[in-house]
């Protein structure tokens, strides 16, 4: 490696380029480094809209215009999707 001249940053020279060493995932290993980075992406976004369903859900029941038999029916399959026991 080189520095050059009157910067801050260094440069690569042709031959270490070829000493670089890059790591070799299985198949396997790649569908389990995508499942990650999804949700890494959508648990986040995943989390604000359940916080939003799970305010109007207490506004409503303080309004006093929550159906139970329709708040039971989305719990459970929330529930179902978060791999949680339903009652």
């Amino acid at each position: 490696m080189r520095w050059n001249v009157g910067t801050s940053y260094p440069a690569l020279e042709g031959v270490l380029i070829d000493h670089i060493l890059v790591p070799d995932f299985r198949d396997a290993k790649y569908e389990e480094l995508g499942r990650q980075a999804r949700e890494a992406v959508e648990a986040p976004q995943r989390a604000k809209l359940l916080t939003k369903a799970a305010m109007a859900d207490v506004e409503a029941l303080i309004e006093g215009k929550l159906k139970e038999a329709q708040c039971l029916r989305e719990g459970r399959a929330l529930a179902e999707e978060f791999g949680l026991e339903t009652p």
